[in-house]
């Protein structure tokens, strides 16, 4: 699986994360593992984007708390 915005996953608690391609299926934004499985999904108005400044990441923040890192 290496369709998508690839980036992090990271959990609601902890420091822990795993490799997460973001994809927009329609009305979904959906965020997978490298094996193509399903480990996160939410609707773009439900979550919060930051803007990335020259260098850093940027980051979704998903309603349940989980958020998603990338460099693309």
């Amino acid at each position: 699986m290496t369709e998508g915005v690839q980036g992090q996953l990271y959990g609601v608690f902890g420091s822990r994360s795993v490799a997460a391609w973001l994809q927009r299926e329609g009305d979904t934004l959906r965020w997978c593992d490298e094996m193509g499985q399903s480990l996160a999904a939410a609707s773009p108005g439900t979550s919060q984007n930051s803007q990335a400044s020259r260098g850093a990441a940027a980051f979704v923040t998903l309603p349940d708390g989980q958020r998603f890192e990338t460099q693309d």
